[in-house]
């Protein structure tokens, strides 16, 4: 298979997981985990069969250390071990695991949701343009949200609340919060991605 085949079906594989998990998150509120751990796999999968092996390892456990911070030093050394081994390539990876934890271990997502986001970055990790197309997503879904249920003029305050309940780690018990499914968006963001990723 040419390289064109090759990212072609890993990302039609990749988004109809994440079309299903999206539609489960606005029926049910839940990620189903056979989508979750399927896709947690099929990225582990994806690194070894390209040779990473070390990046594959870190992987694996940032995903079983996952929200877990006795054991974040671990973590922490294994990043060291890696950029000393495979330089800056490895910053997109590396941070983009570390900032879905960030947010699982504050409540801002889901287990699933984390799952999901570890996966998608995984096979976006040569560059910043899954991370950037995740963002750009929840930028956009967050404040078209934000102006729809609450006005334009309300934008900073709730940028305000937000960061006093993240400061506090109250964020769950804010009642006034935007509940946006985290899941639902990630399909769009993966569009995103495949469209500016896409190989000339």
């Amino acid at each position: 298979m040419s390289a064109v085949s090759v990212h072609v079906f890993t990302g039609a594989v990749m988004l109809a997981a994440l079309v299903i998990s999206g539609i489960s998150d606005l029926k049910t509120k839940r990620v189903p985990k056979a989508c979750s751990y399927g896709l947690l796999f099929f990225s582990l999968l994806l690194l070894i069969c390209r040779g990473e092996y070390m990046l594959a390892v870190y992987f694996l456990v940032a995903v079983l250390t996952a929200g877990n911070m006795k054991v974040k030093p671990v973590l922490f050394v294994m990043a060291v071990i890696v950029f000393a081994n495979e330089g800056e390539r490895a910053f997109p990876l590396v941070f983009g695991l570390a900032a879905a934890d960030f947010l699982f271990s504050l409540k801002l997502i889901g287990g699933g949701d984390a799952q999901l986001l570890f996966s998608m970055l995984t096979f976006g990790w040569k560059s910043w343009r899954m991370a950037c197309s995740i963002g750009a997503v929840i930028i956009f879904a967050g404040t078209a949200s934000v102006i729809h249920a609450q006005g334009i003029k309300n934008i900073a305050g709730r940028i305000k609340a937000v960061s006093e309940h993240m400061k506090s780690g109250t964020v769950q018990e804010d009642q006034n919060r935007l509940r946006i499914p985290f899941a639902a968006l990630l399909p769009f963001a993966f569009l995103l991605f495949f469209f500016v990723s896409f190989p000339k």
